[in-house]
């Protein structure tokens, strides 16, 4: 599944992660994350970027349908 939106997973994935920048700096304002959640790992980071890229693949994988033209498919 993760190959059939390559292009999609491609051109989404750093603005995923650039997103995860400021929610990880909100997370850092609720004492219950701050002190359970290892707020400053890369780790942490690449983890909370994949539910945004799958996210992103789901809202936008139909796109890649189209442009190679076949008929657009939530799951290829």
């Amino acid at each position: 599944m993760l190959n059939a939106r390559a292009v999609t997973v491609y051109l989404w994935h750093e603005i995923a992660l650039i997103v995860c920048v400021p929610l990880i700096d909100l997370m850092w304002q609720i004492p219950a994350f701050e002190n359970h959640l290892p707020l400053d790992s890369q780790w942490f980071l690449y983890l909370l970027g994949w539910p945004l890229i799958g996210v992103a693949v789901l809202a936008l994988g139909w796109i890649e349908d189209v442009a190679a033209r076949r008929r657009p498919r939530l799951r290829p």
